[in-house]
């Protein structure tokens, strides 16, 4: 923003140089016209040339220079140099539209560096013609004179541009830094951000829904890990007690066929656990496969045997809480 306040005000200023340098050449060669015409009524009417030479090199112009032009283009006076070392001045635009219309008028890039001479030319009554010139400082001459305050204008220019943008995109930015996109109510301070705001509210809110069902996820595998532990210890020390009472010969010889009945029923226990353990990890993994073809093909479930094992597992520790499991269903005759 400060480099463009400075490019703009680099050509702000040169356009209002040339402005002004055109409505000064403007001003300058509508008063050395007038000058010019006053100047010719006060020489042109004796209609004598030494006359007017004599009149002419008796006025004081001050800076202005006066020239004479015989019809032919020969310059018989001018106030700055000798005239007879000037060139013949019938080609010069001034002089030849003042030799044609009785009156001319030119600008031209005058030796001085930075400056322009502007020339303005009037056919006296003899056929000669009267030519008044002046030098007008340029753009450049301008510039040149005032060498020393323009680098101190553009450093003034570009450290208040700075200043003031600096403040402006603070003022404009803050109000976007105070969003605080952790709260999911964040504000929007300005109505172009109103769309970007309610969506990262939206987010927030999707954010907090996924943490709060990862969160929910775990505390099941956490409950469900606790429950299959306590569920393999149960038939582990079921058999090995069983096993170890066989193993020392503690166990009467009738007493056997029961406990060798009991490390069967808890292997089968076992196995089921597995099994089941291996089928909750199969749908862990179809679901975050999105794939149902990693269950294998459908078979019909006997769920009221299902319920009734839950049942049996559960009975101690249903005990311990006082709670009482009933279970109650019937068979499908089409299923046996």
């Amino acid at each position: 923003m400060a480099a463009v306040c400075t490019a703009v005000a680099v050509v702000v200023t040169i356009v209002a140089f040339l402005v002004y340098e055109t409505a000064a050449v403007a001003d300058a060669q509508s008063e050395l016209g007038a000058e010019c015409h006053v100047v010719a009524s006060m020489i042109g009417d004796e209609g004598v040339e030494s006359d007017e030479v004599a009149a002419l090199a008796a006025l004081d112009l001050g800076t202005v220079r006066s020239t004479l032009v015989e019809p032919d283009g020969t310059v018989a006076y001018d106030s700055t140099v000798d005239a007879s070392t000037l060139p013949n001045h019938a080609d010069r635009t001034e002089v030849a539209q003042a030799l044609s219309t009785g009156e001319g008028s030119s600008e031209r890039t005058s030796e001085t560096v930075g400056y322009m001479s502007i020339y303005h030319a009037v056919r006296l009554s003899s056929g000669s013609v009267l030519r008044l010139s002046e030098d007008r400082a340029g753009v450049i001459a301008i510039f040149s004179r005032n060498a020393y305050l323009v680098p101190l204008l553009v450093v003034a220019f570009i450290a208040l541009s700075w200043f003031v943008s600096r403040l402006l995109a603070r003022r404009l930015v803050m109000p976007v830094l105070a969003i605080d996109p952790s709260s999911g109510e964040g504000i929007s301070p300005y109505q172009e951000l109103d769309t970007l705001v309610d969506r990262l509210n939206e987010q927030h809110a999707e954010l907090v829904g996924r943490m709060e069902q990862i969160q929910d996820v775990d505390d099941m595998r956490r409950e469900f890990t606790a429950n299959v532990t306590h569920e393999l210890k149960t038939p582990i020390a079921s058999i090995s007690a069983a096993s170890e009472l066989i193993r020392d010969g503690i166990a009467r010889p009738e007493d056997v066929p029961g406990f060798a009945g009991r490390i069967y029923d808890d292997s089968q226990r076992l196995s089921s656990l597995v099994s089941d353990i291996l089928t909750l990890s199969k749908l862990d993994e179809s679901e975050r496969a999105g794939d149902r073809a990693l269950f294998g093909d459908l078979a019909t479930v006997d769920l009221l045997s299902i319920a009734q094992d839950v049942r049996e597992r559960l009975a101690d520790k249903a005990a311990e809480a006082g709670v009482t499991v009933i279970v109650e269903g019937h068979l499908d005759e089409d299923t046996g």
